[in-house]
């Protein structure tokens, strides 16, 4: 059940593409599977990559059955661009590929939220249901010195717990992008 991760490589062909070789000035991106780090009781690490990680929970501490997805996606450094210069414009076609990518799994976002996080970051949040009653709530986060597109995405029988869990490993992702925008870009 690695929704997240089908989901972000989804919404990345819907609007990005790969990028191009001219980018080569942009930072790369942060290790999300150590940025986010042990995310509770009951969640389990699957095998993946440094793209994605999926963790699942089968335990009453995570509200049940849940997943747990992390991933990077290519997009375009011009979407990237846009994303950060005017969200509000551009939630229109994120939200029109998360929908798409979504359209397989059943589950669908009905909420959407845009927070700028500073100059140089914006996180999209949405929520919504899924099959059986679960609850879906995912966040992406893109920073304008990497043309990728950061998310999160948690699908449980608990919505408190699973916008707790998003949120949590989301603000994770955020300072381990604060720590390496303060570092020395590599050259």
């Amino acid at each position: 059940m690695g929704i997240g991760l089908i989901h972000a490589a989804g919404v990345a062909i819907a609007i990005g593409g790969l990028m191009g070789a001219a980018e080569a000035q942009m930072r790369p991106p942060v290790n999300i599977g150590a940025a986010v780090g042990d995310v509770g009781p009951g969640w389990k690490k699957q095998p993946g990559s440094d793209e994605g990680i999926t963790y699942v929970c089968d335990a009453e501490s995570c509200g049940g059955r849940g997943v747990l997805g992390l991933s990077q996606a290519a997009a375009t450094p011009d979407y990237v661009k846009g994303v950060i210069a005017d969200p509000d414009k551009m939630l229109a076609s994120y939200q029109y590929a998360s929908e798409e990518s979504m359209k397989p799994t059943g589950c669908a976002f009905v909420k959407y939220e845009v927070k700028r996080l500073g100059d140089r970051r914006v996180r999209y949040d949405s929520t919504g249901k899924c099959p059986q009653g679960s609850f879906a709530a995912m966040t992406t986060i893109f920073d304008a010195d990497r043309p990728t597109m950061m998310a999160v995405q948690v699908l449980t029988g608990s919505e408190s717990g699973a916008l707790k869990l998003r949120d949590a490993s989301a603000d994770k992702i955020v300072h381990a992008l604060e720590q390496d925008a303060a570092a020395p870009a590599e050259k």
